[in-house]
């Protein structure tokens, strides 16, 4: 697939054991629908989606318990629905979104990653999403990296991350539908 650089619907890479990254996936830059990376035991990074640039539907990943990093997704720019980043065990940053500047109606899902000790990866983000749930990240110390976000019409919800000192990332929001902050202790 070393010549791949489109794929019109969605990409799914699920349950694949021994899976490492994505090298030879170099080229792909583009995918139309989902982008779905699930349940890849041995995933540890996804190198080799270097020039991915587009997603036009969800950013998926999920349960990939060796997935360090996502940095080889810096070159991505556009997500056009979601960006869901759950049970990945080992992932210490979602630095690889940097590229990242609107997520509109989109909702930012970032939930029980144990390592997961920062949001920086967003700080490019500017505007509106639908909603913001932040759970069970338990090295979390604070959400800084979701300034530029204005406004969560489904709400936001930041529950059961006990490192969590402040919420100073969340100092641009102007409204919400609603707001819960929970069991953060």
């Amino acid at each position: 697939m070393e010549a791949l650089t489109e794929v019109g619907s969605s990409f799914s890479i699920t349950r694949n054991d021994d899976l490492e990254d994505f090298s030879g996936l170099d080229l792909l830059s583009s995918v139309g629908g989902a982008f779905n990376v699930d349940d890849n035991s041995s995933l540890d990074s996804l190198d080799g989606l270097v020039q991915l640039k587009t997603i036009g539907g969800a950013l998926t990943i999920f349960k990939n318990n060796d997935l360090q990093q996502i940095d080889a997704l810096t070159t991505l720019t556009s997500v056009g629905g979601s960006i869901s980043i759950d049970y990945n065990d080992e992932l210490l940053n979602v630095d690889g979104l940097l590229g990242i500047k609107s997520l509109v109606n989109g909702k930012i899902l970032i939930r029980f990653n144990p390592d997961l000790e920062n949001l920086a990866g967003f700080a490019n983000l500017v505007g509106a999403v639908s909603s913001i749930d932040i759970q069970g990240n338990d090295s979390l110390a604070n959400l800084n990296g979701l300034e530029g976000v204005v406004s969560t019409k489904l709400g936001t919800l930041v529950r059961s991350c006990p490192e969590l000192q402040n919420l100073s990332g969340l100092n641009g929001l102007k409204s919400v539908g609603s707001l819960t902050v929970k069991d953060n202790d």
